[in-house]
């Protein structure tokens, strides 16, 4: 997948770079392409490939049913009391909240909307509340 990822990448760079060459050429012009260096290349390589790695985790979200069931039969915290706290710390309105499985751990995952139209998304543990560090794409 990650190899597909990145054959993808250079195959639309190189398409770009032939796509600007191929139209600037009736004017006469050519365009200067950079080449960066093999070590730059490989880095952003490397990086991209580690973040794709990372939002590959298994994530399962559970309906409005299944999470009702998943709280009382696991005991979780409550997730609307969570919401209004999350809401009040980030001074904007929730809008929705999810129950996930995220690595074999189960989080409530809180989106919220400021005034100013940002969408805040927060991560938080089902059973203590506290925010955890998982990240969703």
């Amino acid at each position: 997948m990650i190899r597909s990822f990145l054959l993808g990448i250079v195959g639309i760079e190189a398409a770009v770079q032939e796509r600007f060459i191929h139209s600037a050429a009736p004017f006469g012009m050519r365009l200067a392409t950079p080449k960066l260096p093999p070590v730059a290349v490989f880095f952003a390589l490397v990086v991209t490939s580690a973040a794709v790695a990372a939002q590959s985790a298994p994530r399962t979200c559970y309906s409005a049913a299944e999470t009702r069931e998943k709280i009382a039969a696991d005991k979780l915290a409550e997730p609307f009391p969570l919401m209004r706290a999350q809401a009040g710390e980030h001074h904007a309105e929730a809008i929705a909240v999810r129950l996930c499985s995220v690595a074999s751990a189960l989080v409530y995952e809180i989106d919220l909307l400021r005034r100013d139209g940002r969408l805040i998304h927060t991560s938080l543990d089902a059973v203590t509340g506290k925010p955890v560090g998982v990240g969703r794409p």
